[in-house]
């Protein structure tokens, strides 16, 4: 019981930070594209990114270990 809550858990985690990452890259970016901030607007995509490939990577890793 508590490893299947566990495994659900560790998934609504990635799902969540997938959705962060997307909101970043899809919303942000192009909110700061119009304000004009380049280097902000650099650090959402770079961010993004990030949370893109660190979220299933940490989700594998919790699986493995």
């Amino acid at each position: 019981m508590i490893d299947r809550f566990k495994e659900l858990i560790d998934f609504y985690f990635v799902i969540l930070t997938l959705l962060v990452a997307f909101v970043l890259f899809f919303i942000d970016s192009t909110n700061l594209d119009k304000k004009g901030l380049k280097k902000e607007k650099k650090i959402a995509i770079t961010l993004s990114i990030i949370m893109l490939v660190m979220g299933p990577v940490l989700y594998i890793l919790s699986v493995v270990l």
